[in-house]
């Protein structure tokens, strides 16, 4: 059993309460909500992305003996950022795991020199320029979502920060179980600036 930090849980901002009329807190009551919030918030939409694996696959999957399953960030020319198809593939395979009795770690890493830059700026910028705001905010709210599947995973998950770890990239790593760091590492948060390290739950 593992503990993670205490988190006022609420569902669309309000405060969930126990019979005593104070705000539940922590672990457990996150477990409580998880199969209703898993269901009709985040899980919804993340079997879009079904294609079988390549090497050019945003994300691939390495299996070491029957314990643990690695992920691998897979666009190290951008650092690894997030786009729709790599947040998608992350949520598939996150889900499809966590019932799986074969899968009872998840090690998630970067190829390259960076852990992951957070969500793909470049990407975002030209999808606004386009006019596809509806995707972009999709996106971003996938971001969410990821964020708070590894926050309340029922497995342990360990982070390899092999490098750049900016935005993004902390909000799916910092929820998790634990995280390893190296003298490589580098961590930017730039919602620190704004006072929104809270908005992933980061505290």
């Amino acid at each position: 059993m593992y503990c993670q930090q205490d988190l006022v849980v609420s569902v669309r901002g309000i405060p969930i309460q126990n019979s005593s009329g104070r705000e539940m807190q922590g672990f457990k009551s996150s477990f409580l909500l998880r199969p209703f919030v898993r269901s009709r918030l985040f899980i919804s939409q993340c079997n879009r992305y079904t294609t079988l694996p390549t090497i050019d696959d945003p994300v691939l999957v390495e299996r070491k003996g029957s314990n643990t399953t690695t992920l691998l960030l897979n666009r190290p020319s951008v650092l690894n950022a997030l786009n729709y198809f790599t947040v998608s593939r992350l949520l598939q395979l996150y889900s499809s795991w966590e019932d799986d009795p074969h899968v009872r770690c998840v090690v998630l890493k970067g190829e390259g020199r960076a852990f992951c830059a957070g969500g793909d700026v470049i990407n975002t910028y030209n999808m606004i320029k386009k006019g596809n705001i509806d995707e972009c905010k999709e996106l971003y709210q996938k971001i969410y979502s990821l964020a708070y599947v590894i926050g309340t995973y029922l497995k342990p998950q360990v982070a390899l920060l092999n490098g750049i770890t900016m935005g993004g990239g902390a909000a799916i790593s910092i929820p998790g179980t634990f995280r390893i760091a190296t003298e490589k590492t580098l961590i930017y948060l730039s919602l620190c600036n704004f006072v929104l390290l809270s908005i992933f739950n980061l505290l």
